[in-house]
């Protein structure tokens, strides 16, 4: 079994007899969960500073968040639980001494709401930026999730702690995922609940010499699911000002992003790495897939990523796989290319 190692206050803590830790594409904190036997008082406190090691590998950089204890005649088991060093931006409220800014770049925008946490930003994707963009007695990261709708993007944390927003999909997996050879198991779930035919983002921006009247006052957009046969259409407020432009690109994304949700497809495959001595999975990067039990022969995006070691299932990776476009923001969804077996799409 790989090594798992907490690093607490200097203190490497080590033979956890269960481990998960997750990453998601649409979700900013990674988490951890680990377990272990012990009959000796546990000595790791509430809110430690934490850094967890796979396989040698740093993989989050976090807090203890939670921990269980479970006591009987012959054992003692804890469990203690945590997330990397985001997860305050998910809890706390943006208390910027600023609450409004103007004439912003989305760079600067995210690094002066996670500043005040001591998390760093890495900004690697060209966003127009704001003309004025308010902070809603809201929490850090609801605010950085809604600059992040506005400019079509999720975002993400390192090792490290820190947030990163990035393309997607500009990386590949260095092997792809052929039932029976590297694949355990693989299921595919798919909801057409949340998808329409056609959305419309409508919001508003304030005035100038050159924009007044309506499209000031109710600029809009539109986007189209092209799969999606029926009359259904769904209006979304922009959240903030915006201009017209920016009202499509936010009509597009909620197309794209509500397609990718429409389908679930988890693929398990044994240990951690892609290959013996190679990368851990990642999340954000393409990977070919053979996968002919669900009629899945082509590249997906893998969008979340699971570690986990137990006593059943011993050391494996659960990746959970959506189509290669998804949350890229187009005007029409199309349907699929001739040749791509996503008949469920």
């Amino acid at each position: 079994m790989p090594d798992i190692v907490l690093l607490v206050d200097g203190v490497e803590y080590s033979g956890w007899k269960s481990v998960e830790v997750r990453r998601d594409i649409e979700r900013l904190a990674a988490t951890f969960y680990l377990e272990v036997t012990r009959k000796e008082p546990f000595p790791i406190a509430m809110a430690s500073a934490c850094e967890l090691f796979l396989d040698g590998e740093k993989v989050i950089s976090g807090y203890v968040d939670a921990a269980q204890f479970a006591i009987s005649s012959d054992a003692h088991t804890v469990a203690v639980g945590g997330r990397d060093k985001t997860g305050d931006l998910v809890d706390c409220t943006a208390m910027n001494d600023a609450q409004e800014f103007t004439d912003i770049g989305f760079a600067a925008l995210i690094g002066k709401i996670v500043s005040p946490f001591g998390i760093g930003a890495q900004v690697k994707v060209e966003a127009e930026k704001f003309g004025r963009f308010s902070l809603q007695q809201e929490t850090a990261w609801e605010a950085i999730e809604r600059a992040c709708r506005l400019r079509g993007c999720f975002a993400n944390t390192t090792a490290e702690g820190d947030i990163i927003i990035e393309p997607f999909a500009e990386r590949t997996a260095d092997v792809s995922l052929t039932l029976g050879e590297n694949v355990k198991e693989a299921t595919a779930e798919y909801d057409y609940a949340g998808r329409y035919s056609d959305y419309i983002a409508r919001g508003q921006q304030a005035g100038t010499d050159f924009i007044f009247g309506e499209a000031a006052a109710a600029p809009s957009g539109k986007a189209r699911d092209l799969k999606v046969k029926r009359y259904r259409p769904l209006v979304v407020l922009a959240e903030g000002q915006v201009s017209i432009a920016v009202a499509k690109e936010r009509a597009q994304w909620e197309a794209a992003v509500r397609a990718a949700r429409s389908v679930s497809i988890n693929v398990t495959v044994q240990g951690w790495r892609q290959k013996p001595g190679g990368r851990l999975w990642r999340i954000n990067e393409l990977v070919r897939c053979d996968l002919s039990a669900v009629n899945i022969n082509e590249e997906m995006l893998i969008k979340d990523v699971s570690f986990r070691v137990d006593d059943s299932g011993g050391t494996v990776t659960t990746l959970g796989l959506t189509r290669p476009d998804a949350y890229q923001r187009q005007p029409d969804l199309q349907e699929e290319p001739a040749g791509m077996d996503f008949w469920f799409l």
